[in-house]
C-alpha cells in the first residue's frame, strides 16, 4: 500500500498529535516507501523529520525506516553532486 507524502501530513501540529498514535512509526514507514517517487525535496525533509523525530521516542519500530530514508538522501545527494561534477568538466 502506497501513502502520498502530501505535504499537509507531516506540519508540525500534526505531528504532536500523530506521535500519540499506536501506529504513527507504520503510517511513517508507508509513507518511506514512496519517498524515491517524490518530487518535492520539501516533502522529503518533512518526512525525514518526521521519522527522525519518532525514532527518539521510538526506536525499535523506526530504525529500519529511518536508515532506508538516510540511505536515500545519502545516495540521491551523491548523484546531484556526480551530475553537477560531470556538467562542471564540461564547461571547462
Amino acid at each position: 500500500m502506497h501513502m502520498s507524502c502530501d505535504s499537509t501530513l507531516l506540519t508540525h501540529d500534526t505531528f504532536i498529535y500523530m506521535q500519540h498514535l499506536p501506529n504513527t512509526p507504520y503510517a511513517l514507514e508507508t509513507a518511506a516507501e514512496g519517498v524515491a517517487e517524490e518530487s518535492s525535496p520539501k516533502v522529503k525533509l518533512q518526512l525525514l523529520t518526521a521519522v527522525m523525530k519518532m525514532f527518539f521516542k521510538r526506536p525499535p519500530e523506526c530504525q529500519e525506516t529511518l536508515g532506508r530514508l538516510l540511505d536515500h538522501a545519502i545516495s540521491e545527494s551523491l548523484h546531484i553532486i556526480t551530475i553537477a561534477h560531470h556538467l562542471m568538466s564540461k564547461v571547462v
